[in-house]
């Protein structure tokens, strides 16, 4: 699932990749989930499956072959 959010700062932030907080709030309790459940996120295979050069390459050629 993708995070699409116009005020969000990180918009590739995933539920594989990280959590989100709406703020100082419930920063304390996000983070201790965050860390009861550590070894359940993989951001490395999250940006490996999405933004390797190749990956890249090809989204922009679609781009550029389908005008």
């Amino acid at each position: 699932m993708k995070w699409i959010d116009e005020k969000i700062s990180a918009p590739y932030l995933t539920y594989e990749s990280g959590m989100f907080f709406k703020g100082i709030g419930d920063f304390s309790e996000k983070l201790s989930i965050f860390l009861h459940y550590k070894d359940k996120f993989s951001p490395q295979e999250y940006v490996l499956r999405q933004f390797t050069n190749e990956i890249a390459t090809k989204k922009l050629l679609d781009i550029i072959l389908s005008k």
